[in-house]
């Protein structure tokens, strides 16, 4: 036998051996086969940087493979930056926010809610804002619960009755939910 089949085998043996070695796939996203652990660390690292921009390029390819908490953070950055410099990129928040929505941050829900009922956003949609409202409050979300507390108890007393009622209707299939929790604001909301 000669050397090289002494260290590479019989001819053909190391294409056969590739072909069973599962490769995973080349995507180009450094963060894609990372555990969630090693993602979480990452994210840690990225989410404070005091500088929007900044931010959002280095939690982007993160945010990427769906990793609901960076998806979080780069919805955040893009409305600091809009905030800073006056300028809100409305599609780019609606977008993260549902992808953080989608990675199961229930926080998400609250903010998907607050955008949802502003007027200057092309998403403009008051019923969903409701249903992202009584959808975080059901994951235990305090400021969503409020939220919900100060619709139904405005100091119109009409248009306290008409937001009672568009909630009530709004929150029938979380009431439960909502009422396990023992939360006294909901507990007041719903009484």
């Amino acid at each position: 036998m000669s050397f090289l089949k002494s260290i590479f085998g019989k001819k053909g043996a190391s294409t056969d051996a590739k072909a069973q070695t599962p490769v995973p796939p080349v995507t180009g996203n450094k963060y894609e086969n990372m555990s969630d652990d090693d993602k979480l660390l990452a994210w840690g690292r990225m989410k404070d940087i005091p500088d929007p921009q900044e931010r959002i390029r280095a939690l982007r390819e993160l945010a990427e493979t769906g990793y609901g908490a960076a998806c979080f953070s780069t919805a955040q950055a893009f409305m600091d930056m809009g905030i800073e410099n006056g300028t809100v990129l409305w599609n780019r928040i609606n977008y993260w926010l549902q992808k953080a929505i989608d990675g199961g941050i229930p926080m998400a829900h609250y903010y998907k809610a607050f955008t949802s009922m502003n007027k200057e956003n092309p998403e403009y949609d008051v019923d969903r804002g409701i249903t992202e409202y009584c959808l975080a409050a059901t994951k235990g979300i305090e400021p969503a619960i409020q939220e919900i507390y100060d619709y139904c108890h405005a100091s119109d007393p009409e248009v306290a009755e008409e937001n009672t009622e568009i909630f009530q209707e709004e929150l029938e299939p979380y009431v439960d939910e909502l009422l396990q929790q023992e939360n006294e604001i909901a507990w007041n909301t719903l009484g």
